[in-house]
């Protein structure tokens, strides 16, 4: 529980918003995600004393994305295989991890986006 209030805190600290009156539930749970792929993110350097920072600096940019899941009607099409990380967050539904290549081929992104907004809930 902690955890998550730290979390949603340092949300509102970075929004601007009085971190006092956070409702850590209501962040937690539109920023799933993002608390997921960050709570990895943290686990992974704290059980690796040889965690390279500097390898994985791109992270930032991906957790930066995750943000957009906020709006349930928005979805992530990606070929970065680190948001597998996300598996057990409620939002990972909407996040499609499809190889380079096919993103490449017209036909390919054309045929994975139409699947993406057939399936996609309303």
């Amino acid at each position: 529980m902690e955890h998550r209030a730290i979390f949603a805190r340092s949300i509102a600290r970075r929004a601007g918003v009085d971190e006092t009156k956070v409702d850590v539930d209501f962040v937690v749970n539109n920023l799933n995600a993002l608390y997921v792929f960050d709570s990895a993110r943290m686990q992974a350097g704290a059980d690796n004393l040889q965690y390279n920072v500097e390898k994985r600096a791109n992270d930032v940019y991906d957790a930066e994305l995750l943000i957009y899941l906020a709006d349930p009607t928005l979805h992530l099409l990606t070929s970065d295989k680190g948001f597998h990380r996300i598996a057990k967050s409620s939002q990972q539904n909407r996040v499609h991890i499809v190889s380079a290549d096919c993103l490449r081929d017209p036909a390919c992104a054309a045929a994975t986006i139409r699947s993406i907004v057939e399936t996609a809930v309303p």
